[in-house]
């Protein structure tokens, strides 16, 4: 039997729509949740009329479990899904579920591993995240980050402050 996952009653602080379909999504973190860069979640809209068979998406953590916020990024894409149509009107205050957390995308233990991360669009929450913590570690890791977008770069701005910390990082973003 599956092992059944933390469950969390919190509430949408805001969600802005950053550039074209990107949104950035903050969550207020419940006190007793807990992380580790790299994971990801599940959200829920318990005051929504969510249609799909799938009443939860998963997304993953672009903040740190020591924040007050869980940042999310998130695209609707060209056909929005009932369950984004319905996210991106939840107004702040208004309850969220989250469930998790859940995966295991995390720094290796070997601190002196050299690090590759490849991203593209989107994909680059949980990188966020962990580019966070070796930044806030400063790590003197060998760390090599590329990154791919057609028309916007999530978190670009946070990446340049990251990057300040990490004397031997390498960030390359592409199209």
């Amino acid at each position: 039997m599956a092992e059944e996952l933390p469950s969390y009653k919190t509430e949408l602080i805001s969600i802005e729509n950053l550039e074209k379909d990107y949104y950035e999504i903050k969550i207020k973190k419940p006190s007793d949740m807990n992380w580790v860069a790299g994971q990801y979640m599940r959200l829920g809209l318990p005051t929504k009329e969510v249609t799909e068979k799938k009443k939860l998406r998963a997304l993953s953590f672009a903040s740190l479990p020591e924040d007050d916020v869980i940042l999310l990024g998130t695209r609707t894409g060209k056909e929005i899904s009932n369950f984004k149509q319905n996210l991106l009107t939840v107004q702040p205050g208004e309850e969220v579920e989250v469930k998790g957390p859940l995966g295991q995308f995390t720094l290796p233990e070997d601190g002196n591993q050299t690090l590759v991360f490849f991203a593209g669009g989107v994909g680059v929450t949980p990188i966020r995240a962990l580019l966070e913590k070796l930044a806030k570690d400063k790590s003197k890791r060998t760390i090599k980050f590329v990154y791919s977008s057609l028309d916007y770069y999530f978190y670009k701005e946070d990446f340049a402050e990251f990057k300040k910390s990490l004397p031997n990082a390498e960030f390359i973003f592409v199209r």
